[in-house]
């Protein structure tokens, strides 16, 4: 998944620098870049007039915006947990660079998928490796270090603390659980008074996952009774 991403920050990088040519180009086009209403069309004098006055800066401007995106390509080759309070960069942005703040999105979102898609398949992988020795031997191992030298399986580490995901035996089954976006082991419990409407947040609370009971938590679970 890190390559993948790692391509799609390129191409942003290209689009990027693409909208600067074009509204150096044609001031009127900044409608097009921003998907705003389409008043730059009814005022293309106006606008033109403007984007002669800018067009000196946009130099300064698109070099904001390669030195910002740089930075955020490079820090997002790392794991979200080390570069999480650093990835948004707005407050860096001038104020003369009008066109870096339309086009320079928010990035730690996808920071966080990424992580969270990886520890859905290190977990996934984790419990298919405990049936496996559940069918070899009758029942779970104590901990997650017994998969390697029984099974000769590597086990995933969790992305989101850089450590072995959290595990243990619970009755006839186990439970199994990665930190989560908000970075905290939360011990599975769900957000304290559950809010359906809330949004997604991999910054903030980082409440994004449900357990079986269909509870609000920050912990991605796995848990099987059998």
């Amino acid at each position: 998944m890190l390559p993948s991403l790692d391509r799609a920050m390129l191409g942003e990088r290209c689009f990027g620098l693409w909208g600067f040519q074009l509204v150096r180009n044609d001031p009127t086009s900044i409608q097009d870049i921003t998907g705003g209403p389409g008043s730059t069309r009814r005022h293309p004098v106006l606008w033109n007039a403007l984007g002669d006055i800018w067009r000196p800066l946009s130099y300064a401007d698109e070099a904001v915006y390669l030195r910002l995106m740089n930075e955020q390509i490079e820090m997002m080759r790392r794991p979200y947990r080390e570069v999480f309070d650093k990835l948004n960069n707005e407050d860096r942005i001038p104020r003369y660079a009008l066109l870096t703040r339309t086009v320079y999105p928010v990035f730690s979102r996808a920071t966080a998928a990424r992580d969270a898609g990886i520890a859905e398949v290190g977990g996934s992988r984790i419990l298919l490796g405990l049936q496996a020795y559940k069918d070899r031997y009758g029942y779970y191992p104590a901990n997650l270090k017994a998969l390697k030298p029984q099974l000769g399986w590597e086990v995933p580490t969790d992305p989101f603390s850089g450590k072995d995901f959290i595990y243990r035996p619970k009755g006839n089954g186990f439970v199994l659980y990665s930190v989560g976006q908000n970075l905290k082991d939360d011990g599975m419990k769900p957000r304290g008074v559950p809010n359906p409407s809330l949004s997604a947040s991999p910054r903030g609370d980082g409440y994004n996952y449900r357990n079986a009971k269909g509870e609000r938590v920050a912990d991605i679970i796995w848990e099987l009774d059998h």
